[in-house]
């Protein structure tokens, strides 16, 4: 026999340190996916949109403009939005504006027919 032939036992015994191994690799790889699951789970995530619009009463009565805010949750936590703000203008120009919502932490409903995106408390 060739000196560099090897045995059914010897294969068997590379067959077992393999597997060892690729169990090995997939214990890691199923830990890390279930960690970034969890982390990723605990991030929030909104999609925001903000519009500024004019309400045309039928009456004759002057224009009246506001601003929406459509805040729409993509995460599977729930959030409570207490305030919102913005930043207008660039450089030395710039200005801040913020403002808190009445009723924080009421869910956001509509008495009337709604255009896309508006709440109403």
């Amino acid at each position: 026999m060739p000196a560099s032939s090897i045995t059914f036992d010897q294969w068997i015994q590379i067959a077992n340190a393999v597997g060892t191994w690729v169990a090995g690799f997939g214990t890691l790889a199923a830990v890390g996916i279930s960690l970034w699951l969890v982390l990723d789970a605990r991030r929030v995530r909104l999609k925001v949109r903000v519009g500024v619009y004019e309400l045309i009463r039928g009456d004759g009565t002057s224009r009246m403009q506001f601003v929406n805010f459509d805040v729409t949750n993509l995460a599977d936590r729930p959030i409570t939005i207490s305030a919102v703000g913005w930043v207008i203008g660039k450089g030395k120009g710039r200005r801040f504006a913020s403002g808190c919502l009445r009723h924080a932490g009421r869910r956001a409903h509509s008495t009337r027919p709604r255009a896309e995106g508006e709440l109403r408390y």
